[in-house]
């Protein structure tokens, strides 16, 4: 979650009718930390200096068991250019957030605003 001054960071993809948090699949040899920076870089070239760890979390949807990692980062910079993947790029106020919003990402979202994040459970 990239989140600066009550605003985050979104993405929609190309093939997907949600709006996302960047993220993608861990690479051989990747950290999670390392594959959540690259992945800000490929999907919104956006760099963060702090990334915090909030917790990981089980997917059970496409008919895929996934994990993800999720980490919050409220001191980045970002340019927009995203890979070919990648519709839009925008920042959003919490309080207006975009629709179709990722279920999952919109549980994390909610929780942020309460102050309480989950550190497991469903994505």
């Amino acid at each position: 979650m990239l989140i600066h001054d009550g605003r985050i960071l979104l993405v929609k993809h190309v093939y997907q009718k949600y709006w996302y948090f960047p993220g993608g699949g861990v690479k051989w040899g990747e950290t999670y930390e390392e594959t959540a920076r690259r992945e800000m870089k490929e999907e919104a070239g956006a760099e963060g200096k702090t990334l915090q760890f909030c917790g990981v979390y089980n997917s059970y949807g496409e008919n895929k068991s996934d994990s993800i990692a999720l980490f919050l980062c409220t001191d980045f910079s970002y340019t927009g250019q995203s890979d070919r993947e990648i519709e839009e790029v925008r920042m959003f106020n919490l309080s207006e957030l975009p629709s179709p919003l990722e279920p999952g990402c919109a549980r994390r979202l909610e929780e942020f605003c309460l102050g309480r994040i989950s550190p497991s459970g469903r994505w």
